[in-house]
């Protein structure tokens, strides 16, 4: 087995990684490669099975050894013939010679990741100044779209200079019972999705909506590997808008900033988010005021290499982020 995931790697193991090299031994193979993904914990144990029983089989052969010995000595004393132990006692010195120890090879599975950070996804030259934005947001079963995870809650608004023009509001229904865990954390359940839309009409009716438009999302890899998949499933094309992750565009430029959570910019920038604790809903409440004019109020400008973004490019600054990021 030169391929063995262990319940050590990262989300696709589950086999304990000695009791794995005791089966591969009980089988009869010569060796087993350790593969986890992202990780090495399993390495030191399985370094130690395979020492304690290539430690045995030497100890085990070297006591064959000295057997025969010990029964020639004996043989010697009694005048008994001992021709046919002496060649036992090669036989054993030539196992011992060539004992076929279990091999361990280690490695892992890396994921690359690119030099630059991707603060914006299928870059264009549309300019930020003035243009019409698709603020959106997902709500899933799950994590993995490729796995058969879908969304079961499509949200979104469209803002022009701070103020929004439309909203986009779906829940989905994924036809399929909605597991409690997803329930607790979306507050989304079978009942309140029963009578939905499915994936494919929601989709349609949202790259409909959007056309053109750049979106624009808080960890925005996430929601766009749902959309990705979607618009796989159902032969909708490519998604090519331009995506502006803030996630990442926040810890470009709020390098100091342990956390990048919309809560923690909501306090950053005093701006509410919606994401505050309900005991601090009354002192951060923003809602009756335009987000632009809280924004130019709190936020200056934005900093890249302590270079300003509106010196960049003539002054104007365009959905080019994920370059101006490359040099982080």
């Amino acid at each position: 087995e030169l391929h063995a995931h262990t319940m050590m790697s990262q989300m696709d193991g589950v086999c304990d990684e000695v009791a794995l090299v005791k089966k591969a031994i009980e089988f009869g193979h010569p060796g087993i490669a350790i593969t986890d993904h992202d990780c090495c914990q399993a390495f030191p144990h399985v370094f130690g099975e395979v020492t304690s029983y290539n430690k045995g089989l030497k100890k085990k052969a070297k006591a064959k050894i000295e057997d025969i010995e010990a029964k020639i000595e004996e043989a010697k004393k009694n005048n008994l013939d001992t021709l046919e132990l002496e060649n036992d006692l090669e036989k054993a010195k030539e196992e011992l010679k060539n004992l076929k120890f279990f091999k361990a090879l280690y490695g892992t599975e890396i994921e690359m990741s690119e030099s630059y950070l991707n603060v914006c996804f299928n870059p264009n030259d549309s300019k930020l100044k003035g243009n019409t934005f698709v603020i959106f947001d997902t709500e899933t079963t799950g994590f993995n779209p490729g796995l058969g995870d879908s969304m079961i809650e499509l949200g979104a608004v469209k803002i022009r200079d701070g103020e929004i023009l439309d909203r986009f509001d779906y829940l989905i229904n994924p036809g399929h019972h909605i597991d409690e865990a997803i329930t607790a954390v979306t507050d989304i359940s079978d009942d309140d999705v029963k009578d939905a839309l499915n994936e494919e009409e929601v989709t349609k009716m949202f790259k409909e909506w959007i056309g053109d438009l750049p979106l624009v999302a808080h960890n925005a890899n996430f929601d766009k590997n749902m959309l990705d998949m979607a618009y796989f499933k159902y032969n909708l094309g490519k998604l090519e808008n331009p995506i502006i992750d803030t996630l990442m565009l926040s810890r470009v430029i709020n390098r100091d900033q342990k956390k990048h959570s919309l809560k923690a910019l909501g306090k950053l920038y005093g701006i509410d988010t919606g994401e505050a604790d309900e005991e601090e809903e009354d002192s951060t409440s923003n809602s009756s005021v335009r987000l632009d004019e809280v924004a130019s109020n709190n936020i200056k400008d934005v900093l890249v290499n302590g270079e300003s973004i509106y010196t960049k490019v003539d002054k104007d600054v365009y959905l080019k982020m994920k370059h101006m990021a490359s040099k982080s």
